[in-house]
């Protein structure tokens, strides 16, 4: 019987049609190759256009319906707007906001970990996997994942992370929030992230590479095995997000 692998999709799922083929190419192919996969989901959907100013996008209309591209066995669909009224977001801008936009980029960090909080629920409630690996639907895959990555998550406690886009200059143990792959039996300690949060804001500004790598190394102790797994985030329209540009060009 072959092993059983759990593809933890999370997040607004933007340009997933512009996408899904570097995803299918470098790693759903590859992984099925090996492993039963299965894959899980957890997104949003909202009135409105979508917009970020970091990203440069104004006023664009989503397709709520791009989620079927994947074919998930298990969705949860949550109404985002809603969803940041219950979190009361305003509660966590205890800090200055350094990324100067008003607090888009602490909004949209929060909600990611709500998202990957809500998928890691519905693969717990509902199967039994050797790996689970958390990822966005938004990002154009440039390498090839490699199955030999697998064999570092033997050591207890451990973890694959990307290897590069972590700002280290900051923070030594800063480590890239785009892409993991864990053991099923270690999930909880990335999957619930969230429930820190509040306490971390209290003392720090929120910068996502900054709070994953104060959760896995200092508070979970985790081995953190990077990895050189490569992407881009992908805008709405199809365009390489431009501060990835440099990414996309190292392919």
């Amino acid at each position: 019987m072959r092993l059983k692998i759990a593809l933890l999709f999370f997040g607004l799922t933007r340009g997933l049609k512009h996408t899904y083929n570097s995803f299918k190419e470098n790693l759903l192919d590859i992984l099925e190759k090996e492993y039963d996969v299965d894959i899980y989901m957890h997104t949003y959907k909202f009135d409105g256009d979508y917009n970020n100013v970091r990203h440069g996008v104004d006023n664009y209309k989503l397709d709520f319906e791009e989620y079927t591209i994947l074919n998930p066995k298990y969705i949860k669909i949550d109404d985002q707007d809603k969803v940041a009224r219950k979190l009361n977001l305003e509660m966590y801008r205890n800090q200055p906001d350094i990324f100067k936009n008003n607090y888009q980029s602490n909004n949209n960090y929060i909600l990611s970990l709500y998202s990957i909080n809500e998928v890691t629920k519905l693969v717990k409630k509902n199967g039994k996997y050797k790996y689970c690996f958390y990822l966005r639907p938004d990002v154009t895959f440039m390498n090839q994942f490699k199955l030999d990555w697998l064999k570092f998550l033997d050591k207890p406690n451990s973890i694959l992370i990307p290897n590069w886009d972590c700002f280290e200059n900051k923070n030594k143990n800063n480590l890239n929030n785009r892409f993991s792959v864990i053991k099923m039996e270690d999930i909880d300690k990335y999957g619930f992230l969230i429930k820190f949060l509040l306490e971390y804001s209290e003392k720090k500004s929120i910068m996502a590479e900054e709070f994953l790598g104060a959760m896995l190394i200092e508070k979970y102790n985790m081995y953190v095995k990077k990895i050189n797994f490569r992407f881009a985030r992908t805008l709405p329209d199809g365009n390489i997000l431009w501060r990835d540009s440099d990414i996309f060009n190292k392919k």
